[in-house]
Formats: structure tokens, C-alpha cells, sequence
């Protein structure tokens, strides 16, 4: 039986989550030869130094029981080398047929969505706008020039427009700074060739959340921002999409959702034009002991907390912090985008590492 991994807490959102829908449409890794680094010239191998001081590993440990009790299986080791054929993921603790993983996953997003973005805030302390904006910022030169259209190959025929795909794009936060974005750089939805940012996302609960924050001019939305995106129910392991569609493509805080990340990797490469470029911005490992042990502190101890006081639910937070752990290195999944074909790979790391933006291009 082909088995994914998932958070404890999962469990027990899905027995309580019901969810209003509203009208949404719907469509139909091998590691790097080079040691790879950060934009900043940074050796990834920083991460994967020894493990410190035993008295660091016994904190981290305590840490971890503290919330989580006695797991009833070993937690599986996150493999170096992850391959598209590679038919289970690694979130969380608690092992459940393959088959099981998307519709718990999705329960707990039903569960959270109208939290979800206070959560992020608190959670984050705010630093996740920093990090968005920077995950935008990334693709900045291909922004830049894309408000008016794009030239077609050859610079024949009218511009075309320009497109982005924002996958597992949730309430839109990402999206909404990459059709501002577009608008500074000349974009207008009355224009002849306007720039269309999609959102798509399996959770339906997550859009009509950002649709209503679009709606009503809240968390920085605009009219005219609003009236660049779109929204479309989708899988991110089949987008309802043709090939080469897309200019560039963000997927932030959403791949290790994923059950088979590497196949959601494919698909955006499938989806993107060759030479697009694709901002993953995903949690990752401290590489520092003493800080990585505050780390687990902050998040299995106070986030699980922070869930039941904003959101009224601690378990799917207990996901979450689960889900990061087993979530691969930053190593690994450079090696499973080239292996999606996802080329010049380059990996820029925020809060000591707790959090990674990946960039490449479709080769």
C-alpha cells in the first residue's frame, strides 16, 4: 500500500470541518554535480554541519515530546535524493494511505481559512510580508516589462498577454503583489493585452476567502488589482492547464501540502514557457543547533497555542509544524526541480533558515 505521512492533528480536523461554498470556478530528485548556493555565495552544506552539542539535540527532543507525546511508529527519514517517481511524501508523523492525504490536507485549509491570514501574522511576527514581497521582488525583471504585454517569438504580430501562475495561491496574498507589481509597471485591465495573474488552488474554502478580501478592498487589495486575477480550482499534481502557458509561477508555503511534490514540480514546469522562471518560497531547517532548538520551542509549543486562541483550533497547526519537519532540505529539493527540468537553481534563506526561496527557470 502506498502510504504519505501526515500531522496528528489532522485527524480531528476532518470530523469537524464544514465549509460554505461560494461560486468558484473550477477546470476541468537527483542532487546537484555542483555544490549549490544561496544568491548570496552561501554553502548550503552550512545546513547539514554536525548536529552540536548533545545538550542541544536532548533540548530539541524534550521540545518535541512535550507536544507531540510518543509517536507510535519512528518518523521516516526524509530521503537525500527524491525522485518524480516517487509515489509518498513526508508531513508530519502520522503514516495513512496515499490516497488519504489531499482531502485531510484539505480539511484542515477549510478548517483555517478564515484565520489564515491573522495566523500568518502572528505565527510570523509579520515577517511572512517580507518574505512575499521578496518572493515577488525575485521576479522582478520579468515583471518589469510585462504591464503592456508581451512580445510574441520573432516580435511578430500584436503583444500577447502576459501571464502568471500563482499554484496553491490560498487567499491570494502572493498573487495580489504580482498584479500590483504588473500595474507599476504599466498594466491596465482595459488595455488591449492586459496581464492576467491565475490563483489556483485545490482548497476552495482558502479562495473564497481571498475573493472576499479582493471584494472588499482588505489586506491591501485594490479594484484595479483585483480586476487583474483570477481564481480557478485546480490540482496542483494535474493543473488544468496547456503547456507553456505561463510567463512565471509562484507556489509559496504551499508544495509540502503536496502528496507527490514532484510531480506538482513537473506540472509547473509542463505549465510554464520555456525560459519562465518559477519563486518557491517554502519553510525549511535551521542549520545553527542553539537556534534550531528555539525554533521547535516557538512552533510546537506557542503556534499550536496561537492556532486555538486566533482560529479555535489547535490541531491543524500541530500539522503544520509537523509538516516542516519532514518537508525536505533545501539540498533535496534543488535536486527534484532539475529533475522537473527547472534549471539554474538559486536559493536565497530567511529567518537563519527557518524559511528558503527557491528560484529557477524552465530549461
Amino acid at each position: 500500500m502506498i502510504s504519505v505521512t501526515l500531522g496528528r492533528g489532522l485527524a480531528t480536523a476532518t470530523a469537524t470541518t464544514t465549509t460554505t461554498r461560494r461560486r468558484t470556478r473550477k477546470a476541468p530528485a537527483r542532487p546537484a554535480e555542483d555544490e549549490p548556493t544561496t544568491s548570496f555565495g552561501e554553502n548550503l552544506d552550512e545546513r547539514e554541519s554536525a548536529e552540536g552539542p548533545v545538550s542541544v539535540v536532548c533540548v530539541r527532543a524534550r521540545v518535541r515530546a512535550a507536544s507531540v507525546r510518543a509517536c507510535a511508529c519512528p518518523s521516516p527519514q526524509v530521503p537525500s535524493n527524491l525522485s518524480l517517481s516517487l509515489l509518498h511524501s513526508t508531513t508530519g508523523y502520522e503514516t495513512v494511505p496515499a490516497s488519504a492525504k489531499a482531502p485531510r490536507v484539505r480539511a484542515v485549509f477549510d478548517a483555517v481559512a478564515p484565520a489564515y491570514d491573522r495566523m500568518n501574522d502572528a505565527m510570523s511576527g509579520g515577517l511572512h510580508r517580507l518574505w512575499k514581497d521578496a518572493t515577488v521582488a525575485a521576479l522582478a525583471p520579468a515583471l518589469a516589462g510585462a504591464g503592456v504585454g508581451v512580445s510574441n517569438a520573432g516580435g511578430s504580430g500584436s503583444p500577447r498577454p502576459y501571464r502568471h501562475l500563482d499554484l496553491a495561491g490560498g487567499t491570494g496574498d502572493i498573487a495580489r503583489r504580482v498584479a500590483d507589481a504588473l500595474i507599476a509597471a504599466g498594466a491596465d485591465a482595459s488595455s488591449p493585452a492586459p496581464p492576467r495573474v491565475t490563483v489556483c488552488d485545490v482548497n476552495e474554502a482558502m479562495m473564497e476567502a481571498g475573493q472576499a478580501a479582493a471584494a472588499s478592498g482588505a489586506r491591501g487589495w485594490s479594484p484595479a488589482t483585483a480586476a487583474l486575477v483570477d481564481w480557478t480550482v485546480g490540482d496542483a499534481e494535474a493543473l488544468p492547464f496547456p503547456p507553456s502557458t505561463f510567463d512565471t509561477a509562484t507556489i509559496a508555503f504551499g508544495l509540502r501540502n503536496v502528496t507527490r511534490p514532484g510531480v506538482a514540480l513537473a506540472e509547473l514546469a509542463r505549465a510554464l514557457r520555456p525560459g519562465g522562471a518559477v519563486a518557491i518560497l517554502e519553510f525549511s531547517q535551521v542549520p545553527a543547533p542553539p537556534l534550531a532548538a528555539l525554533y521547535d520551542a516557538w512552533s510546537f509549543l506557542a503556534i499550536p497555542r496561537l492556532g486555538a486562541a486566533i482560529a479555535g483550533d489547535a490541531a491543524p497547526y500541530q500539522y503544520l509544524v509537523e509538516s516542516i519537519r519532514k518537508f525536505p532540505s533545501k539540498r533535496a529539493l534543488v535536486g527534484m526541480m532539475e529533475e522537473a527540468g527547472l534549471g539554474g537553481v538559486r536559493v536565497r534563506n530567511f529567518a537563519a533558515g527557518a524559511v528558503a526561496l527557491h528560484i529557477g527557470w524552465k530549461v
